[in-house]
């Protein structure tokens, strides 16, 4: 004997637009790739901007010491 259904069982996956959790699970290594590459690419464009090195560059632990500029007192024009 053959059960018949009044209408379709089904359950739809949660999603935002096109965008699933499996889909975002897939492509999570190619965008923390590219993320962390144009983060790269900033710091390295900014690298000799005065106010980037005051406000972030500066502030690093360890590597900060290499934007701080130290005169000595005999090539200061005061």
């Amino acid at each position: 004997m053959v059960a018949y259904v009044s209408k379709l069982s089904a359950k739809t996956a949660a999603h935002f637009g096109r965008i699933t959790f499996e889909n975002l699970k897939s492509y999570a290594p190619n965008l923390a790739l590219w993320g962390g590459a144009s983060t790269f690419g900033l710091f390295v464009f900014t690298d000799g901007w005065p106010t980037f090195q005051d406000a972030f560059y500066r502030k690093i632990p360890y590597f900060g010491d290499h934007w701080v500029k130290v005169v000595a007192p005999e090539d200061s024009p005061q």
